[in-house]
């Protein structure tokens, strides 16, 4: 059985995760001001379907038997894959909402992430009683875990940031070849 978490252990990690998500803010925000930002949206969807389809694929795979298999039928760990369909919603989503926002897009489109996160894990925590439910949770208090997974999702949205603009790249030259081959 796993190590059991505990609420100090969210605030340490909740902690050491805001260094890192104030970092990553700054670079995603430097990276793409708002002419750049404007002009990535089928990129950030993209990116947002391959990074959280991988990752909750990847969750899926590793914790299983430590986590979901306390609230999950079998059969739901095939449709981890299909996530990223619901992850790139919440891009599109995330970027359309972001585009008619005041301040520098990329660190506002993290902070939305951020705050995203609060209601997926709240519908986790409270929608399928999830700390009555994972042993390794028992015990928890809910208020270190939320704030740990708003800046977890500030870096997952800020990766998923850094991915659309390195996919922007060969997209384009993708584009171009095909626009040439296209007749007029």
């Amino acid at each position: 059985m796993p190590t059991p978490l505990t609420s100090s252990g969210y605030w340490l990690s909740a902690a050491g995760a805001a260094v890192l998500a104030t970092v990553l803010s700054v670079l995603v925000a430097r990276l793409l001001p708002r002419e750049r930002f404007r002009l990535l949206g089928f990129e950030i969807v993209l990116a947002g379907g391959l990074f959280w389809g991988a990752l909750a694929t990847a969750l899926v795979l590793s914790t299983w038997d430590s986590y979901y298999t306390f609230f999950a039928q079998d059969w739901q760990r095939l449709l981890a894959p299909l996530s990223a369909i619901l992850y790139a919603g919440i891009a599109l989503l995330l970027w359309w909402l972001t585009r008619r926002l005041p301040g520098p897009p990329a660190l506002v489109f993290v902070v939305l992430g951020g705050l995203e996160s609060l209601v997926e894990h709240s519908l986790a925590i409270w929608g399928v009683d999830l700390f009555e439910r994972v042993p390794m949770l028992a015990g928890v208090d809910p208020a270190p875990v939320l704030v740990f997974a708003f800046f977890e999702y500030v870096i997952y949205w800020g990766l998923t940031l850094v991915l659309a603009r390195l996919l922007a790249g060969p997209l384009a030259a993708l584009r171009s070849r095909l626009d040439r081959r296209t007749p007029s």
